[in-house]
């Protein structure tokens, strides 16, 4: 499997010098690619945690800011996540249909996951790929990193699209309620456009791989 780390995308235009690791490479089974993990970037670690959970912690804290005032501020502490956008082909991509039981709603979006302790963001849109619809990739691009709600947590989302994807089987978990979906590029930019998806970061990954990845 091939790794394109897309960093050098500079005002929509693609380098095909961007930096490719060969998954395949026996050199690198096992190797972690790099933990981008970050708990904790505050500049005052005092503060106390109002709720410690499996996937996110709640920390009090008070922040010194860069003007020297001091506030208080509530802070979600996430592992951070992936989002991938599969494409079968230069016109067919996969998306899900899934219930969100916090919002009571089923919403259309890439594949996406969280982060498991101590796992690189590669691992997991490999991991999440397959487990939720079923495909191995050939290919990663990694487009971008984004910031989720810097507000008030330190989630950060790593967005891939996969390629050269071999049918496989899901591994979903139990309570994991999603339906596949083929669907061509433009039909899914026109959904953005008339609000049909309403996902962020379905709706960033996909206008980055439209309108800068593919350049329009």
């Amino acid at each position: 499997m091939e790794l394109i780390n897309n960093r050098s995308v500079l005002e929509g235009r693609w380098n095909s010098q961007a930096p490719v690791i060969d998954l395949n490479n026996n050199a690198l089974q096992g190797r972690t690619l790099g933990n981008s993990i970050v708990l904790n970037a505050h500049s005052n670690p005092k503060g106390d945690y109002a709720y410690r959970g499996r996937k996110f912690n709640v920390r009090v804290s008070e922040v010194t800011l860069p003007t020297g005032i001091k506030v208080v501020r509530e802070i979600v502490e996430f592992r951070g996540a992936v989002a991938i956008l599969p494409i079968l082909s230069k016109d067919k991509i996969v998306l899900i249909r899934q219930y969100r039981p916090v919002i009571n709603e089923w919403i259309i979006e890439v594949p996406a996951g969280t982060l498991e302790e101590g796992e690189d963001p590669v691992s997991c849109a490999l991991r999440e790929l397959e487990e939720e619809i079923g495909y191995r990739a050939g290919r990663l691009v990694k487009l971008f990193e984004m910031f989720m709600s810097p507000g008030y947590s330190t989630e950060k989302l790593h967005a891939f699209i996969a390629m050269d994807l071999i049918k496989t089987k899901v591994k979903r978990e139990k309570y994991e309620i999603i339906e596949e979906m083929i669907v061509d590029l433009d039909e899914a930019i026109s959904m953005v456009k008339s609000n049909v998806i309403r996902d962020a970061k379905t709706i960033a990954l996909l206008l980055y791989y439209k309108y800068v990845y593919l350049g329009g």
